[in-house]
């Protein structure tokens, strides 16, 4: 009995190591590609405004649009999405 307890014990530890290893390979992961298509997109912005069009200042116009966007996005789900996905769990 106390060999089944122990290898239990061992199980849910691996269980919980491997776990916590998925989850960094995930947050690794969308970093990665969040990185990948903010260099894509920050270098393209920075061509067409800085170099193409000589105007760099209209590249902080954009990419403060962009934030103020995400920030309103964000807002909307903080209102809408996450309280019916409290409601749905409780």
């Amino acid at each position: 009995m106390k060999l089944r307890q122990s290898l239990e014990g061992k199980f849910a530890l691996l269980a919980c190591l491997l776990a916590a290893v998925a989850a960094l390979c995930v947050a690794l992961f969308t970093h990665l590609l969040g990185s990948w298509i903010g260099g894509l997109f920050s270098g393209y912005l920075m061509h067409h405004f800085g170099e193409v069009q000589g105007r760099p200042l209209l590249v902080w116009w954009c990419f403060s649009g962009f934030g103020v966007l995400i920030s309103f996005l964000l807002w909307i789900y903080d209102r809408v999405v996450k309280p019916s996905a409290a409601a749905n769990a409780g």
